[in-house]
């Protein structure tokens, strides 16, 4: 997901520019990486929190809060868009550190 997002916000940035993907500047490249970075956290996140949710949720069948899948996602939605919006803007710089640092070392 991260590096397909990535390489696509990459190629469309260099096709427009004009140049080989290889050619565009740092700016372009980090603004790729981030992009994709973000596109990465908005897909995983509110999946990793309903399995978050299940995985601490009750052994016992008859205790469980989240008995499924559906309900988990219905009642725990909003508090995974609000811990999403701030995991998708660290990601963001994060991804573009890192092939910041992989393109140029």
């Amino acid at each position: 997901m991260y590096l397909g997002s990535f390489e696509v916000f990459k190629r469309s940035l260099a096709e427009r520019m004009q140049v080989a993907p290889s050619e565009l500047p740092a700016w372009a490249v980090l603004g790729s990486a981030g992009l994709g970075g973000i596109m990465y956290w908005g897909f995983i996140f509110p999946v990793d929190c309903i399995k978050s949710a299940m995985q601490t949720d009750s052994i016992i069948k008859s205790e469980r809060k989240y008995p499924n899948m559906v309900v988990t996602a219905q009642v725990g939605w909003a508090a995974a868009v609000k811990l999403a919006q701030s995991c998708m803007l660290s990601g963001a710089g994060t991804s573009a550190v890192q092939q910041h640092i992989m393109l140029c070392c």
